[in-house]
């Protein structure tokens, strides 16, 4: 503002100085939005999964996972095999790609926590922060199958899943199961329902020979 008056920077400087000032403002903000999804990303991973040599990764799952974009009609990913193979890790480098250097909004949380958080669900904040997992754009879902098959468990991970194929949002889901595990360790009808949506709306990657994930057969699972 000069003499009471507000001037745009292409009134008060040639335009190609005007390009200048401009670019360099939106580089700034772009340098301090990063700086803040990296405070942000630093709450959000842990430690572990943050300094780790991702050269003792497996090359062909890796580039698999790394090869997904979330731009790809609500697909998601399921990486499936047995336990220390680098499924999270693998996992955890796609959400750094995506939340870091494509700004995407990301929720994280491990099947633990969740069916911690599904004793929790008469109180108000734990719906809200369900309701926070169906809606973000991406979800990351870690080591499903890992919580005590209760009741409300089911429940409210089938709402999970179903919210989010049906809105076309991605999630990102690793297991130490395949389908027929899987199904049978949820248990009831409500274990095959969840490992098919999980089959038909998620790329799978096998980190072995048993993590073809495929779906149960109704006779398997009668």
């Amino acid at each position: 503002m000069v003499g009471g008056k507000e001037f745009t920077l292409s009134r008060v400087l040639c335009e190609e100085c005007a390009a200048v000032v401009e670019s360099e403002i939106l580089r700034e903000r772009e340098a301090q939005e990063r700086l803040q999804r990296l405070q942000r990303w630093n709450v959000m991973c842990p430690s572990d999964y943050r300094e780790f040599d991702s050269a003792r990764l497996p090359n062909a799952p890796l580039a698999r996972v790394l090869s997904w974009k979330e731009n790809r009609g609500g697909r998601g990913l399921l990486l499936v095999g047995p336990p220390r193979v680098g499924k999270t890790r693998c996992a955890w480098l796609l959400v750094r790609r995506i939340f870091l250097d494509e700004a995407v909004p990301v929720v994280a949380v491990a099947d633990t926590e969740f069916g911690h958080e599904c004793t929790r669900f008469a109180n108000h904040t734990s719906r809200e922060w369900m309701q926070r997992l169906c809606s973000t754009r991406v979800l990351f879902l870690d080591d499903v199958g890992k919580a005590a098959p209760t009741e409300r468990y089911r429940q409210e991970l089938y709402h999970l899943i179903e919210q989010r194929t049906s809105w076309r949002r991605p999630t990102l889901v690793t297991t130490n199961l395949n389908g027929q595990e899987l199904s049978e360790r949820i248990g009831n009808t409500t274990g095959t329902a969840i490992a098919e949506r999980l089959r038909e709306f998620c790329d799978v990657v096998c980190f072995d020979h048993r993590g073809d994930f495929q779906q149960p057969s109704t006779k398997e699972t009668s």
